[in-house]
């Protein structure tokens, strides 16, 4: 995602990357290199917000134009098919970056880790319409009258997670684990 968005690891050495304070807010593509970079350096995993609505939407539409053809109308749970369905017919000399949506959320993961297991599954949880669209269709989605009085479902919160395996390189950073 980062080499599809143009963002190049910043130009510090490795005790000033492993030293980088994650207090800052992310608001540019700058920011947002630094703060990954620090994590990968280091294998350690990071969670942070972008700041700048306008870049997060980019980086998020920039990521679904990575998700291959046969991917984009499907949600997947990573609980349920674990990374492994992805490289299954993947060349692993392969250049090309894999990307997916992951249905996410504790309820729905629940509800399509216990439909694989042959559960009958009702949920009822508070879903967009685009995520109810790509429940598997064995599970029943319950959404509360419109007599409940409650808002209408705010915009899909989107989590773009980045992994990387140990060895893997970014510009001339290598990742010392596998993390996320």
């Amino acid at each position: 995602l980062l080499k599809a968005l143009g963002f190049e690891p910043p130009a510090l050495s490795l005790e000033q990357l492993r030293a980088y304070d994650h207090s800052g807010e992310l608001i540019t593509g700058e920011n947002i290199a630094l703060s990954f970079a620090s994590g990968f350096v280091s294998g350690a995993a990071i969670e942070r917000p972008v700041m700048n609505k306008t870049l997060f939407q980019h980086m998020v539409h920039t990521a679904a134009n990575l998700v291959p053809p046969d991917w984009k109308t499907r949600f997947t749970s990573t609980i349920v098919s674990g990374v492994d369905v992805f490289h299954l017919e993947e060349d692993v000399n392969s250049t090309t970056p894999i990307a997916w949506w992951s249905l996410g959320g504790s309820a729905p993961v629940m509800a399509v880790r216990l439909a694989a297991e042959g559960a009958e599954v009702s949920i009822a949880a508070r879903l967009s319409a685009r995520q109810r669209s790509h429940l598997p269709t064995c599970i029943q989605s319950l959404t509360a009258p419109p007599a409940f009085g409650l808002p209408p479902v705010p915009e899909e919160d989107i989590h773009l997670i980045m992994e990387y395996d140990a060895g893997e390189r970014w510009g001339n950073l290598v990742a010392p684990r596998a993390n996320r």
